[in-house]
């Protein structure tokens, strides 16, 4: 068998909730083409736009229904009977709307022009291009309110002054393994051949932090600015243990800084327990917003780093076999790979599974908004160019669409290698699982 049978039968041989994850990344994929062109259907009927066709998918059809309707003009309150296409394709890509008047290609009868996306004014056109991706956006920031009322976002954990757990100190061997960050062996930061301070002390995993020489301790807040005022000193730490309280003295070491660290940091050797903090209705939107920022931010430079010159190099690296890790992990990934994802996803919890779909829809979002025709922002940025030179020369202004036909043909070519090639390094070179 070759290396990428091998993969294919690996991808295959996921666990149980693994697989529940690939369903379910299947249905939110279906979910969010849906919910995005539903955005552009919605908007052009409400704008008067005749839309014949809306598909899930490319290609060949595998099931279609027809169904009449009637859009209104709003300039002029007059009507006109369009039928309108619904069904599934059997390439699972995408999806779209054909809205009448869009194509560069199509021949528009002129009695139908002032019901198609070319005869109506900017704002029209604007708001019919935009309506998908800012469904997509709605989508996500849902999902990012129900997280945060679930307490379930990164950084709701909060840590408490209760020990889960004793700890060497860090690149100190723990049960014969190697410790370090994120899977990393680091250099030892203290002596791993004596006990830790709180293994001198007896310490026990579920010891609740109560009290330090006497002054009571709320948080592990508390805990933290007691240890960095008293290095090289004991403190006697009263902790609940069992239901009765106990003290406990313990000599506050010093380990050696960790990379990216200014200077030694104080140790006694515990890993305490967490907890999530949910936000009421109120908190959870403001949280959502946040968060919306800070996706649309890291999905933009993603975008940008990932056609910067020095990356494509690697990226032609990759497909020609060579191992690079980071470059592996920042690169665009396929359906394939956002279902290997999902499953991964999936057994960390459904959280990570909510949020990794959440991500999903806003780089949909951003994505369709790129100004490259035929993607929406394309749409958008002919729209304003047609406005605006408009005003400047005091007539209507028509782009010739048809001239775009080159750069649309070049853009989709591009998206088809990056289609291909994703598909291709996910079956052979996985991402790394980002949930371990």
């Amino acid at each position: 068998m070759n290396l990428a049978g091998a993969r294919i039968l690996a991808l295959l041989a996921v666990e149980r909730s693994g697989l529940i994850g690939v369903a379910t990344f299947v249905v939110a994929l279906f979910a969010a083409v849906m919910f995005h062109e539903f955005g552009h259907y919605l908007m052009a009927k409400r704008s008067g736009m005749k839309v014949t066709e809306f598909f899930f998918g490319f290609g060949p059809r595998i099931w279609s229904t027809n169904r009449r309707s009637k859009v209104k003009n709003p300039s002029t309150g007059e009507e006109r009977e369009v039928e309108t296409e619904f069904g599934i394709k059997a390439l699972p890509f995408g999806g779209y709307v054909k809205i009448t008047g869009m194509s560069a290609l199509e021949e528009i009868d002129e009695s139908d022009r002032p019901f198609t996306y070319a005869g109506r004014p900017f704002m029209q056109r604007a708001k019919v291009v935009v309506a998908g991706p800012i469904a997509n956006a709605l989508l996500a920031f849902s999902m990012f309110v129900v997280l945060a009322m679930a307490g379930a976002l990164p950084d709701q954990e909060r840590a408490i002054p209760k020990i889960a757990d004793l700890a060497p100190f860090p690149g100190c061997p723990s049960d014969g393994q190697p410790v370090g960050q994120g899977g990393e062996t680091i250099e030892p930061t203290g002596d791993c051949s004596k006990p830790t301070p709180a293994q001198r002390a007896g310490l026990r995993a579920d010891d609740e932090f109560v009290a330090a020489d006497g002054l009571a301790v709320a948080t592990w807040e508390d805990v933290r600015r007691v240890l960095e005022d008293n290095v090289g000193r004991t403190v006697v730490f009263t902790v609940r243990r069992e239901g009765s309280l106990v003290d406990v003295p313990v000599e506050v070491g010093e380990r050696k800084p960790l990379e990216g660290e200014d200077g030694p940091r104080p140790f006694i050797g515990v890993i305490v327990q967490t907890k999530r903090v949910r936000d009421n209705p109120g908190a959870a939107t403001l949280r959502a917003g946040k968060y919306m920022g800070w996706m649309t931010m890291g999905a933009l430079q993603a975008i940008k780093n990932f056609f910067t010159p020095s990356y494509l190099e690697r990226y032609l690296g990759l497909l020609a076999g060579r191992q690079d890790e980071e470059a592996n992990n920042n690169r665009f990934v396929s359906v394939v790979g956002l279902g290997q994802i999902s499953a991964q996803a999936a057994e960390a919890g459904w959280e990570h599974l909510l949020f990794v779909i959440a991500i999903f829809n806003v780089f949909l979002g951003l994505f369709n908004l790129l100004p490259l025709y035929p993607l929406d922002g394309g749409h958008f940025a002919v729209a304003l160019y047609e406005k605006i030179v408009g005003l400047i020369k005091g007539k209507e202004v028509r782009v010739d669409i048809r001239k775009l036909v080159p750069v649309a043909v070049v853009v989709v070519g591009v998206f088809i290698f990056l289609a291909v090639t994703s598909i291709y390094l996910d079956i052979t070179n996985p991402i790394s699982n980002p949930f371990r």
